[in-house]
């Protein structure tokens, strides 16, 4: 799960990078919402994408016991 949040705050960064530059540039770069939506969404999509993976791990792990014990 760490791993997904450093991921999700670097893409965050980059983001912010990216909205800063594109910024004046509307015409080239389309609409101020986008960056903008790439900068709030980059943690909750981590975040979630982490969370999926910790499920899954569980879901394995229950799986892998259950069959060891029959």
């Amino acid at each position: 799960m760490l791993h997904a949040l450093i991921l999700g705050v670097i893409g965050a960064a980059a983001s912010v990078a990216g909205a800063v530059m594109a910024w004046n540039r509307v015409a080239e770069f389309g609409p101020h919402w986008y960056p903008l939506a790439l900068i709030v969404l980059a943690l909750p999509e981590s975040w979630l994408g982490g969370q999926l993976w910790v499920m899954q791990l569980r879901a394995r792990t229950a799986a892998a016991r259950t069959s060891g014990n029959s």
